[in-house]
């Protein structure tokens, strides 16, 4: 399976951030072992090495949506080489996923929410949530108060 970025003519979109977020919903227990392995391509055609999806989460429990936060660092350049082309997610073009198991057994997973960002976001608490909040509706609209 592969996804792609949004390709606008004359535009190259350029994320930053060090780390690709996505949320994960299985509904059967899934090891790592069992988990697609993931690469990533930029505009060039250049790209990074597969890893596996849960490498740096571990298995992944039924019925319940987890984010994986993975280092961007973990993909490594597909071809080692002396030279200084190296792959870099700032000009990310497509995620691909490849299953590789021949175990006869059907894996279902379920990805959502794909994100570059930097990793110190994500560590960060969200707010408190609101209090007191009044939700008055009418045909066409809400009112928050």
């Amino acid at each position: 399976m592969k996804l792609s970025s949004m390709a606008r003519y004359g535009r190259n979109l350029e994320f930053e951030g060090d780390t690709l977020s996505v949320w994960c919903f299985s509904e059967k227990p899934l090891l790592p072992d069992e988990a697609p392995r993931i690469n990533l391509q930029e505009y060039s055609g250049l790209g990074s090495g597969a890893t596996t999806l849960l490498a740096s989460y571990g298995p992944l429990p039924a019925g319940k949506w987890v984010r994986l936060d993975i280092p961007l660092e973990s993909f490594k350049n597909q071809i080692p080489s002396t030279e200084d082309v190296k792959f870099t997610a700032r000009n990310l073009d497509s995620i691909w996923f490849v299953q590789g198991l021949d175990d006869g057994k059907e894996h279902t997973i379920y990805l959502d929410d794909f994100r570059i960002c930097r990793r110190a976001d994500l560590e960060r608490e969200p707010p408190a949530a609101p209090t007191g909040l009044i939700v008055k509706g009418f045909e066409r609209h809400y009112d928050l108060t």
